[in-house]
């Protein structure tokens, strides 16, 4: 009955950490629903363990600053990936202490052999939330809180055109309500595009590179993803703008147990953007220590870099140290003043044959945001 239930646990942990919901704490805006996308996209290296399909219910409790405590139900359909990757299908939904909820479902399906990848995912979130206002400037002072009720809709046909290599059309829609404005305040007065909601509709393509040995917890190889999208009235936007996006992820394992994992972000755009849309830095993912929308504009740019480390038993520790801007375009960037946030966290191995983590980090930072100077975050998986 105890290697059953470990069994069982291992399976569900394993599917939650495989990225087919989005990433506990992210905010219901398009942007980071997007950054969800693209992470369900990662089907698990090296095959599947479950054996078979099946749907397996799984819950969950997690924290972060701008969720607080929050409770996540999914359920999942595991497709058997018939000696290659599995593919999943999932259904969520969230609620938070803030009151705050998301719901939505997520695939990421491996077709014809692995010569195509699927994947998509549809939300509705109802999910209160802080605005600062745009740009590297922008002050905690000028903090306004709305409610924003949003669906969002993404999906994609990746091909395989080489080995590791994946690229493919890719499609998006979301329409964006906000509520709750703040008298007088900046979104109140309808100056920033999407100040009184958007509806944006645009197409694009999508290529992935990968070669880490494993989603989950790479210890070598490298995860490249450029998206680049373009929005448009023919598509049925509302607001007509283009943007591009590069992430890069890079893992190197030092000796047993040691890994050095760093990160490259560079999103940027042009046009008629609503905020909602805008690229951003901050949250449990992206330079630890910053509210998730604390800053944000056309242009966003970061690097971090996480030193992972074995201490005794199953826990580990890590250290962490990152930068990032936000600017109106690439060439406005300001390099001399960026947001540095640096932190340190503590791992606990759950699943240690498949390196699946508990993590706890708390992240300090340059700039007050209106939490303070440092920020806990009560996650499972890794940052990235």
């Amino acid at each position: 009955m105890v290697k059953i239930i470990h069994r069982l646990w291992a399976t569900l942990l394993l599917c939650l950490l495989c990225d087919t919901i989005p990433p506990a704490g992210a905010t219901a805006t398009s942007r980071d629903d997007g950054d969800a996308a693209a992470a369900s996209s990662e089907a698990p290296a090296g095959g599947g363990d479950t054996g078979r399909s099946g749907i397996i219910p799984l819950p969950m409790v997690a924290y972060t600053p701008e969720t607080g405590v929050m409770g996540i139900l999914s359920a999942m359909y595991i497709h058997d990936g018939d000696g290659g990757p599995d593919g999943t299908t999932a259904a969520f939904a969230m609620y938070t202490q803030k009151r705050q909820y998301n719901v939505g479902v997520f695939m990421s399906l491996p077709a014809a052999g692995n010569r195509l990848k699927l994947v998509g995912q549809a939300a509705f979130s109802r999910f209160p939330t802080r605005f600062y206002g745009i740009g590297p400037r922008s002050s905690w002072r000028d903090e306004e809180v709305y409610t924003p009720v949003s669906w969002n809709l993404r999906g994609g046909v990746l091909f395989a055109a080489v080995t590791h290599l994946y690229i493919g059309p890719a499609y998006h829609f979301a329409h964006h309500a906000v509520g709750h404005r703040r008298a007088g305040g900046m979104l109140m007065q309808e100056r920033i595009p999407g100040s009184r909601g958007a509806m944006i509709s645009g197409a694009g393509f999508m290529l992935e590179f990968d070669t880490r040995d494993t989603t989950l917890y790479p210890a070598r190889g490298v995860w490249l993803q450029w998206r680049a999208m373009g929005y448009h009235r023919y598509l049925g936007s509302e607001f007509g703008y283009w943007t591009s996006e590069i992430d890069l992820r890079w893992f190197l394992c030092l000796a047993e147990g040691h890994v050095l994992a760093m990160q490259g972000y560079l999103g940027t755009g042009a046009g008629g953007i609503p905020f909602q849309e805008m690229m951003r830095i901050g949250g449990g993912m992206r330079l630890r220590g910053y509210d998730q929308t604390r800053y944000v504009d056309r242009t966003a740019l970061f690097v971090q870099a996480e030193y992972r480390f074995p201490l005794f038993w199953r826990f580990g520790g890590v250290v962490f140290a990152g930068a990032g801007q936000v600017a109106s375009s690439v060439a406005r960037i300001d390099l001399g003043r960026p947001k540095a946030a640096a932190g340190i966290g503590l791992r606990f191995a759950l699943v240690p044959a498949r390196r699946i983590n508990l993590r706890l980090d708390v992240g300090f930072t340059r700039f007050p945001p209106s939490t303070g100077r440092y920020a806990f975050y009560f996650l499972l998986r890794e940052a990235f």
